[in-house]
């Protein structure tokens, strides 16, 4: 592989393997990285209109909750690292959920790409929002299988989806995937859920939720 093609396998390595450094595309001894780095910047850059406009007109938007104990709604969010997180939903078909996330500087592998541990957060909490509002009750991760098909440039905004695929007892299986919201494919996660055998409670541990009051939209 050469050209813009090795630059961006050598970058989802970096991204996927963790490489420190800071949060700006400067230097980093892996020329064909940085300069995929500033080309990924600049074609970003380049998209003007927001996606959650047509999403807005599709979908109901669900609370996002903060909780100190909760590595999303506490720890990523009160630091920064995602600094907004906003849960979409169709009332009408409860087997997927929308997720925007605006993602940080401070989240990289290799300076000025979000580190893939960072994207695992996001398709593991979209998983498990979107099992909830399917099954109505708690479920726990059993498997998250992520293929990682291109390097996400921060600070920038995503959109990640996740979508109830069939139910086997207490298995829930779901397929998700994270975008640049026009159709770019940045990672894609195959996921299975365990429904214990004791009622844990009626939803589980995602930023998901919905109010359920009667006569009250979610905010």
């Amino acid at each position: 592989v050469t050209g813009a093609g090795a630059a961006a396998a050598a970058a989802a390595a970096a991204a996927a393997a963790g490489i420190a450094g800071t949060t700006s595309c400067a230097s980093s001894n892996l020329p064909a990285i940085d300069s995929y780095c500033a080309e990924a910047k600049a074609s970003a850059s380049e998209v003007s209109e927001d996606f959650e406009d047509e999403i807005k007109k599709k979908y109901q938007a669900g609370r996002f909750e903060e909780k100190d104990y909760h590595l999303m709604e506490g720890g990523l969010h009160k630091s920064g690292a995602l600094r907004r997180v906003q849960y979409y939903y169709d009332p009408e078909d409860n087997s997927k959920i929308l997720c925007v996330a605006e993602l940080g500087g401070n989240v990289c592998g290799h300076p000025g790409l979000a580190h893939g541990g960072i994207l695992a957060v996001l398709l593991d909490d979209v998983t498990g929002g979107s099992c909830s509002y399917n099954i109505k009750k708690a479920a726990f991760t059993a498997n998250l299988n992520i293929d990682y098909r291109r390097p996400v440039p921060v600070p920038c905004k995503v959109l990640v989806k996740a979508n109830v695929k069939k139910r086997e007892k207490r298995k829930v299986f779901i397929e998700a995937s994270i975008e640049d919201g026009f159709g770019k494919v940045y990672a894609e996660a195959k996921a299975l859920y365990i429904i214990p055998r004791k009622e844990f409670g009626s939803f589980g541990g995602s930023g998901f939720v919905i109010d359920i009051k009667p006569g009250i939209k979610p905010q």
